[in-house]
């Protein structure tokens, strides 16, 4: 049987919203600032990210169709939700802080290059600072451009600047990393021919690993990324197979859009399972385990209706889904009667028979049926 997840996160609507308030207001250095480079070769100008891709690493090609920066910058954003839902989303809702933030100036010194770079340089051509941002949270404007480099480039590498900038929005100033080697590699990626293949779940933990980030967003749920005293927490497979796994909290700059640490589970209509940050996914060793300190948080799990009291949920993995075994809690009543486990079975909610239950606690609520 292939481990593969298939979880479905339950969000508040069907539709992403923008968050009220913009994550950069409270977050990052004040001091931070990164830059967008170009390679200039004298007659031609490239954005950096994509010559070092596209001609430096020869078997990597642009793919991404549009005529105008618009278009192009809608697809690449229609890519990068697809790649990793979060971060397309916050991409796309700082879209326009380019255009709030930008001063186009000629002639303008932005000082020796401060970043990574590990190619050889062709001969009359030279890698030069394009822009260099400072944080959005700064008074005044935070983007200055070189137009005489700026109106050298063509039409993607325009957009693919603006895009670099929208990454490192997140990279350098909500996860405070220090370079643009990897947000320029990221960028390029996005745009390619092989982002398909790098798509699958191992690629793709593997480059966001490097890339320092905390989370990755992998069949609807948050899950760390960041090890523990030297032990991964995210285990993967050569066959794309998700091993271990720990769901992790809403990261903050996330909460407003929608994603909540909720798992709907397959085997039981509407049973929705909430609380299940910090919950660990392990199939190395058997087929069934533990979600504790959970709740049932949907309205119906089958024909009942189950109140919100911690519980230990025992679930295992079906062909890749997630289906609910039984629960048990010291926080239940059912037709007056107190009662500590329930049960799935043919895909239903099923109260067995427990004999006499006589401890209690200082919280007890019914079970009643759907509709009372």
């Amino acid at each position: 049987m292939k481990l593969v997840l298939a979880v479905l996160l339950i969000l508040s609507a069907k539709v992403f919203a923008a968050p009220e308030r913009d994550p950069l207001e409270w977050w990052g250095s004040q001091d931070a600032s990164f830059s967008v480079y170009v390679m200039d070769c004298g007659d031609t100008t490239t954005l950096l990210d994509y010559y070092e891709l596209y001609e430096v690493e020869s078997n990597y090609e642009y793919n991404v169709v549009g005529e105008t920066e618009g278009e192009i910058i809608e697809n690449l954003l229609t890519r990068a939700k697809d790649y990793t839902l979060p971060r397309g989303l916050l991409y796309e809702y700082w879209k326009n802080h380019f255009n709030k933030e930008v001063k186009f100036v000629r002639n303008i010194n932005f000082g020796p290059l401060n970043d990574e770079f590990d190619f050889t340089i062709n001969e009359g051509c030279e890698v030069k600072t394009l822009l260099k941002a400072l944080n959005p949270i700064n008074p005044g404007k935070g983007v200055f451009v070189d137009l005489s480099l700026w109106e050298k480039l063509d039409v993607r590498s325009k957009a693919g600047a603006k895009f670099n900038y929208l990454i490192n929005l997140d990279y350098i100033f909500i996860k405070k990393r220090e370079g643009t080697v990897f947000t320029r590699y990221f960028n390029a990626l996005l745009a390619s021919d092989k982002l398909k293949y790098s798509s699958e779940l191992k690629q793709k933990s593997d480059l966001f690993r490097k890339m320092g980030y905390s989370y990755i967003y992998y069949k609807n749920i948050i899950w760390n990324l960041k090890p523990f005293m030297e032990r991964e927490l995210f285990i993967v497979n050569d066959n794309n197979e998700l091993l271990f796994g720990e769901i992790i909290l809403i990261p903050f700059e996330l909460r407003d859009f929608g994603f909540k640490d909720e798992i709907e589970v397959s085997n039981v209509k509407g049973l929705v399972i909430g609380s299940v940050s910090g919950e660990s996914v392990d199939v190395r060793r058997d087929k069934a385990f533990l979600f504790r300190d959970v709740e049932i948080v949907s309205p119906c799990a089958g024909k009942y209706a189950i109140p919100r009291v911690d519980s230990t949920v025992r679930m295992e993995f079906v062909d890749g889904e997630f289906h609910f075994i039984s629960l048990f809690s010291y926080h239940l009543l059912f037709r007056g009667e107190r009662i500590r486990k329930i049960i799935a079975e043919n895909g239903e909610i099923v109260i067995p028979y427990q004999g006499e239950v006589t401890s209690s606690s200082n919280v007890e609520k019914e079970i009643t049926m759907c509709g009372e």
